[in-house]
């Protein structure tokens, strides 16, 4: 099967061929349904003005598309329809496009738009159209991860408090067994002072060891409960700490992604049409919604 880059590179052979070329077109008046998509590489079309690539006309849809080498460029349509197969455009190198004027890629799965932020000339946009991406689908994700990471946390501190409180109990016994033995021993060394027979004073001073032997065990047990709970805090403040780290990477995240909104609206200001953002509502959450789930996320 053919896909478009071996059906445009038969078409135009050479690099003179690539050089005449200024408009090309798949759309409904010019289907190739045929072909399939892929991989479009367009950096030797130094003269295209016009690229209109729509993903009903193509038996696949396009992977990635290059025109880093089309500086005169004018008008750009990379566009499919939501009842057909979605467009796997992920990114679009837009840096060489100096001319460009007419952009329209919606209904593919760009997540961000550090794309546009490429324009080197966004001024010059009459008209844009980022409809229908993976943005809102992004900004989700977003909230799922914050959600996630604060629902993991919960469970494993909830589980961490549970075991510091049995160790707290474990070091309150082991008090409480040391005081006795304690108090025991305390006994045990008056009554080894009144006694003066031989035997029962070797018998005696032989509880008294074993008490000591006790006594030294239970120091020992005590401190080892106080480690483990010291430990355990410990952990709890690292899974806090952890979770914290986590938690402003995705606030940063969220961040950037009003600023991107911030930018479109920008990139809009600049150009020369009244109304060049197109179906820009669909860009995902607007800028206040997401300046708003920040906010609340920062003041949990």
């Amino acid at each position: 099967m053919v896909n478009i880059q071996k059906y445009l590179n038969q078409k135009y052979p050479t690099k003179e061929d690539k050089e005449k070329v200024k408009e090309i077109i798949i759309n409904r008046e010019n289907p190739l349904s045929e072909v399939e998509g892929g991989e479009l590489n367009l950096s030797e079309y130094f003269n295209l003005e016009k690229l209109i690539v729509d993903g009903r006309d193509l038996k696949t849809p396009l992977t990635e598309l290059k025109v880093d080498g089309c500086s005169k460029l004018i008008q750009l349509k990379c566009i499919i329809n939501y009842t057909f197969k979605i467009n796997d455009l992920r990114d679009l190198d837009l840096s060489n496009c100096r001319c460009l004027a007419d952009l329209a890629c919606q209904v593919n799965l760009f997540t961000s738009i550090d794309f546009l932020k490429r324009l080197p000339h966004p001024e010059k946009l009459f008209y844009l159209d980022i409809g229908d991406n993976d943005f809102a689908t992004q900004d989700l994700k977003l909230q799922a991860k914050l959600t996630e990471l604060q629902t993991k946390f919960q469970a494993k501190e909830e589980e961490l408090q549970e075991q510091i409180e049995a160790k707290e109990k474990q070091v309150a016994n082991a008090k409480t067994k040391l005081d006795t033995i304690r108090s025991k021993k305390a006994k045990l060394a008056k009554q080894l002072n009144k006694v003066t027979n031989p035997v029962e004073r070797e018998q005696l001073n032989q509880v008294f060891l074993e008490a000591e032997r006790k006594l030294m065990k239970a120091e020992m047990e005590l401190e080892f409960n106080e480690k483990e709970k010291t430990s355990l805090s410990l952990r709890v403040k690292e899974l806090e700490d952890k979770l914290e780290k986590e938690r402003q990477n995705v606030l940063g995240a969220i961040e950037k992604r009003v600023e991107d909104i911030k930018e479109v609206s920008r990139i809009a200001s600049v150009s020369q049409s009244s109304e060049p953002l197109g179906r820009f509502a669909r860009l995902g959450r607007a800028a206040d919604d997401i300046t708003d789930f920040v906010h609340d996320c920062a003041t949990d």
